[in-house]
């Protein structure tokens, strides 16, 4: 004879424990439902959330009723998924455990959605699962009254300025809350009100009481130019022309590698100046002997060759160089003459004591 198991609840079978003709034993688990009406998310709270809550007005059971400190305010919170697609209400029910999270410092809290099948969504309606990351937000009004005011009113050392009647007045607050663009104040440890007019530019010098002028600005709507109204255009004609413009980007890479083919190099080539340089060793001999008796002589011999430019010696100990300059338009450009003219006429001016002379043609390069 078979056994039948029925839930008194509506849900969701989330494991099969046993399949038929399995033998079971007192204990064994044969299947999970879960509750399909019903879902529980879990969320943390920090200690100063949880101390706001308990002062909040929209709390349903009042602080003064609550028994234990471990019991949770009841506070109708707002779950929403994929930022404003998917909305559920539940509630703050419970605490999970009695403690601090020693990893995250935080409370760890229950909130309970009793229809998780409404969603308040303009697609239709969505099922709330299990393994989904959701927002829950908890409209918190609190009894203790609070100021409102910029974060750049708010001074380093926790003070604040207003202005009342052209004199600058110093207020000591006490932060509650720092938000985005603004920071909440207690109002009740402050004389600043919200009809003051707090100061937001810098100050070098400040003392309460000081003189101060409050500048008026003038809010001016920003008008396009000509440029940035033709650059929208161009901008939403190239959004709807996706073909037209990326032929075009087609045509721009094409014509710069046609350009980059046709780019003309220019190049500087090396070559070799029009000079005869004649060096000669005289072993021994001093510089003043060598230019007595090589510099003066080679200097004299070459001077009779026809187109000679710019003649340079140099004496020194043993040796004595002797540069030449050619000009361009005379014979002596031809490379039988720049070598064997200098070398013949030299040769006949030397005692034997030196060594023979050396010509070279074009020592130097030049760019």
């Amino acid at each position: 004879m078979g056994t039948r198991n029925v839930a008194p609840f509506d849900g969701l079978l989330t494991l099969d424990g046993a399949e038929v003709g399995d033998f079971v034993q007192p204990g064994d688990t044969l299947l999970k439902i879960e509750e399909a009406a019903v879902v529980e998310i879990e969320c943390q709270l920090r200690a100063d959330e949880l101390a706001w809550l308990r002062d909040s007005r929209t709390a349903a059971n009042d602080v003064g009723k609550i028994a234990s400190p471990f019991e949770v305010p009841d506070v109708a919170v707002t779950v929403t998924y994929q930022d404003t697609t998917n909305r559920w209400t539940g509630r703050l029910t419970r605490f999970r455990g009695q403690g601090v999270d020693p990893r995250t410092r935080t409370v760890p809290c229950r909130v309970l959605v009793d229809r998780r099948r409404d969603s308040q969504t303009a697609t239709g309606s969505s099922l709330l699962m299990r393994g989904m990351y959701v927002t829950v937000a908890l409209p918190v009004v609190p009894k203790t009254p609070l100021i409102e005011i910029p974060t750049e009113a708010l001074r380093p050392d926790g003070q604040v300025w207003s202005v009342s009647n052209d004199r600058l007045v110093i207020h000591r607050v006490e932060v509650v809350r720092v938000l985005r663009d603004s920071v909440l104040i207690r109002a009740d440890s402050t004389r600043l009100t919200p009809d003051d007019h707090v100061v937001v530019s810098p100050l070098a010098t400040t003392y309460d009481g000081m003189t101060v002028r409050v500048r008026k600005q003038v809010h001016r709507p920003a008008k396009a130019t000509r440029g940035a109204v033709a650059m929208r255009s161009v901008v939403a004609w190239a959004i709807r022309n996706t073909p037209s413009m990326n032929t075009l980007m087609a045509g721009v890479l094409a014509v710069g590698v046609a350009s980059m083919l046709m780019l003309q190099r220019e190049r500087f080539p090396d070559y070799r100046p029009d000079e005869v340089v004649v060096r000669v060793v005289y072993p021994g001999a001093s510089p003043t002997q060598t230019e007595e008796g090589l510099c003066l002589k080679i200097e004299e011999a070459i001077r009779s060759i026809v187109g000679v430019r710019k003649l340079t010696s140099l004496a020194t100990e043993g040796r004595a160089p002797s540069r030449r300059n050619s000009n361009p338009t005379s014979t002596s450009h031809n490379g039988w003459s720049t070598r064997s003219v200098p070398r013949s006429t030299v040769s006949r001016v030397f005692p034997r004591r030196p060594s023979d002379p050396k010509c070279d043609c074009g020592s130097g390069s030049t760019r």
